[in-house]
């Protein structure tokens, strides 16, 4: 069956994930990041699934709502689950170029030097 995640969750031995670089979503092989496709299984669907450890697997995520099947059914889900995540790596590398603290209390200092004449600002 193939999945979604919903949310981050670590890929802890038991569920040992086939997780691949060349998926979307893809940082780590022992963390599986909000919006990674994935599958378990070769089946389409849980009833048809015949290895009982990758039903177990199934339900523990479905359960958890670590993930949902990627389907039909679930294409709105999951498009709202891919607009999260796009704004989440949006805001991240907005984050990214904002100065720093470290970065805001320097120039406030360098300003209030400047300001109280006690530094030549360069022109």
């Amino acid at each position: 069956m193939k999945f979604v995640a919903r949310k981050d969750f670590a890929n802890v031995p038991s569920l040992k994930l086939p997780l691949t670089k060349s998926t979307p979503g893809f940082v780590h092989e022992l963390h599986v990041h909000k919006g990674h496709r994935f599958e378990v299984g070769k089946a389409e669907t849980l009833e048809l699934e015949d290895n009982q450890s990758n039903k177990v697997i199934i339900a523990q995520l479905i359960v958890s709502k670590s993930a949902v099947i990627d389907n039909e059914k679930n294409k709105p889900l999951i498009a709202k689950i891919d607009a999260e995540v796009a704004a989440e790596r949006k805001q991240a590398e907005s984050a990214k170029s904002m100065p720093s603290m470290p970065e805001l209390i320097a120039a406030a200092v360098a300003g209030a030097l400047a300001e109280a004449g006690l530094v030549k600002v360069k022109a």
